[in-house]
Order: C-alpha cells, then structure tokens, then sequence
C-alpha cells in the first residue's frame, strides 16, 4: 500500500492503477493540504458528515486554491483519471473533493471515458457531498460535451444502487430551460415508490429547481403524479401568504401545518 506524506495512506482498489505521473502529483498534493490541515475545523466538519470521514480541516475556498497552487500538469485523460482515483482512495475527505476539483480543472483533457470514471466515483465513498457535485456540473457537463453519451443517465436510473439514481435525478437541476422533461418525467415515475430517503429528496430537489423555470409544468406533474410525502415541492397554489415581492414563486415557499417543500438533501 503506497502512503503519502503524512501517513495519508492510499486504500486499495479493484481498478487502480498508479502511474509514475499520477503519483507524483497525488504525493505533492497530500503534502499541500496536510500542511493547511487545522484540528479544530476538521471535528466541526466531521461531525457535519456524521463521522462518517476523516478531515483536515479546509473549508472550500481555501482547499480550491490550494489545488490550485499546486499547478499540477496532466498529459492525457488516462493520467488525470490515476490522479483522481488516487485521490478518492486516500483518507480524509478533502482528498476526496480535490480530486473532484482536479477533474473539473481539467476538463479540456475529458475523453468519453470520463462518463465511466464519473460512474465509479459516485460508488466510491458515497455520500450526498460528492455524489451531488459529480451529478452537477460535472455529469452535465460531460454529456454537453459528449452527446452520444446522452443516454448514458438511462443506465443509472435503473441500477440498483441508489447513488447512480440520485445522480440520474439531479443532472439536469441546473439546465433550466435545456432541461429534458421527458426524461425528468421517466426517472421520477421509475423512483417514485423508492423509500430511500436520498431518492425521495432528490426527486423533491429535482422539481423545485425546474420549477423556477418552469412552474406550471411542476404543478401540473406533482397533480398528475402521487408522490409520496418527502418527494413533494408544490402542494399549495393558493396565494403567497408572505408580504412583498419574493424571488421565489409562491409554490415554492416553505411551508407548514401540512404543507410543504423540500429544502435540505
């Protein structure tokens, strides 16, 4: 098992291969952020996650401009993808999200492969933290550049892991007006009767941000469709009870005594 400097130590995994290249930079980067680590905000972060990971203690804007910094040079898209599987093998979940930020740095390498890497990453350490960043930008992104891949979302929807459908469900929530209702539509009624608490937000998640663009397509899905409870976005249409303009439109408040929309993952 490689370790990196620090003790940040390298799990194994079914397909990794490490590359010379790849190594070297994953090496410097976990000597980078190990440096900028601080204790206090890795518990406060920790426990954010339910403990579920390790972490150093970087708070976003500093962790991207610390990967930034780092000026890492990447030859090819096989490089990139050792480098990033590198990173989402390592321990603390900072390494996690440089990974993610690495892979977005350099998307000019992406080749159709990277809708495979994106697969396996979601399944890698899951949790809403990664799996939503991979759905958007990064899987929208990849299909933008790589049309044919367009149905690749289709096998996701139907896997039987969880992660892949939430995945399915949010890549277009910030599409707007280049959103693929039908599809929208498809992965809804295919996840609907799901209990998984992850699923059942995402679809609520889902229908509220296509909702600022289009709100009577929302209204009249969530009328034709018999979501369970925790999927719902819109259950009043009546007038909004807050005073003044709202950027929001009005089915979309939060709202009580048996009404309500989802805010939270």
């Amino acid at each position: 098992m490689e370790v990196g400097p620090g003790g940040l130590s390298l799990a194994s995994g079914n397909r990794l291969v490490v590359m010379g290249h790849a190594l070297t930079e994953w090496k410097i980067l976990c000597s980078i952020l190990e440096q900028n680590a601080d204790s206090t905000k890795a518990q406060a972060m920790s426990d954010y996650m339910r403990n579920l990971f390790p972490f150093l203690g970087i708070k976003t804007p500093e962790r991207k401009a610390l990967v930034r910094g780092c000026d890492i040079k990447l030859p090819d898209f096989a490089t990139l993808r050792d480098l990033v599987e590198l990173c989402f093998h390592a321990g603390p979940r900072e390494t996690h999200y440089a990974g993610l930020d690495i892979l977005e740095i350099h998307s000019r390498l992406w080749t159709p492969e990277v809708l495979d890497l994106l697969e396996e990453l979601v399944t890698v350490h899951s949790w809403w933290d990664t799996v939503d960043r991979i759905s958007s930008p990064l899987l929208w992104r990849a299909l933008e550049k790589f049309p044919e891949e367009k149905e690749r979302p289709d096998l996701w929807i139907a896997s039987p892991n969880f992660w892949l459908q939430r995945t399915a469900l949010l890549y277009q929530r910030t599409a707007k007006l280049r959103t693929d209702t039908a599809r929208l539509a498809r992965y809804i009624e295919q996840t609907q009767e799901s209990s998984e608490f992850f699923l059942r937000k995402a679809i609520g998640w889902a229908l509220r941000q296509y909702g600022y663009t289009d709100p009577d397509w929302v209204r009249q899905f969530v009328q034709d469709h018999p979501l369970p409870r925790t999927c719902r976005t819109a259950r009043h249409y009546g007038p909004c009870n807050s005073s003044g303009p709202h950027p929001r439109p009005h089915w979309a408040l939060p709202v009580f005594r048996g009404q309500f929309c989802l805010r939270s993952r």
